[in-house]
């Protein structure tokens, strides 16, 4: 099946900040069932993102919109297209990295 999919978010503030930082997780990724036909991001300073990816295996785009903004509007959309797999998705060839989950936190410290 051919889906497309579409999203917008948009910050308004009470005036200009010196500067907006957005971590965007917004790039769905190939998988077992689901492949990525065509995919557009905008957002402002997503010319110049820093892209890395995060422990869950996740694209995360790092982008910083100017400062003299009082609305930041970033939009996502794209399409792809999906095959039946019995609601199992199987193996995807990727993991996790073991650092997430041998971090310390507040109840297991």
């Amino acid at each position: 099946m051919r889906i497309s999919i579409s999203h917008v978010s948009e910050y308004t503030y009470d005036g200009p900040s010196a500067v907006t930082v957005q971590a965007l997780r917004l790039h769905p990724a190939p998988a077992n069932g689901q492949s990525v036909i065509s995919w557009t991001v905008e957002a402002p300073g997503y010319d110049k993102a820093a892209t890395y990816t995060d422990a869950f295996v996740n694209r995360v785009d790092l982008v910083a919109a100017p400062g003299d903004m009082n609305v930041v509007r970033i939009a996502a959309w794209g399409g792809g297209e999906t095959t039946d797999e019995g609601g199992v998705p199987g193996w995807t060839g990727k993991s996790v990295e073991p650092g997430a989950f041998l971090r310390r936190e507040g109840d297991t410290a």
